[in-house]
């Protein structure tokens, strides 16, 4: 891949990660919305680890790991086990 395509693709997927990460923060209307936003939340997450962990084990058997796959992973879990703890001790 020459170098004009390496940043476009970046540039692109840059824009990409933005975009997605503000898709649904408006301001909630109801108790229905609500659900359904803490739903979507929660579906991502169990893909995300699914698609890491596959990747972890895919790279695991041909002895070739990479290590931001499993930082992925393990950051995405102690978020979650963080965040779950502050809340529990919020209340």
């Amino acid at each position: 891949m020459s170098m004009g395509q390496m940043i476009s693709v970046s540039v692109f997927l840059g824009f990409y990660i933005v975009a997605m990460s503000l898709v649904g923060e408006g301001k909630t209307i109801d108790e229905r919305d609500l659900q359904h936003r803490y739903t979507s939340n929660r579906l991502a997450l169990v893909a995300g680890s699914i698609v890491l962990s596959i990747g972890v084990l895919v790279q695991l058997f041909s002895h070739n790991l990479d290590y931001w796959l499993l930082a992925g992973l393990i950051a995405i879990n102690l978020v979650k086990i963080v965040s779950l703890i502050r809340s529990n001790y919020k209340q």
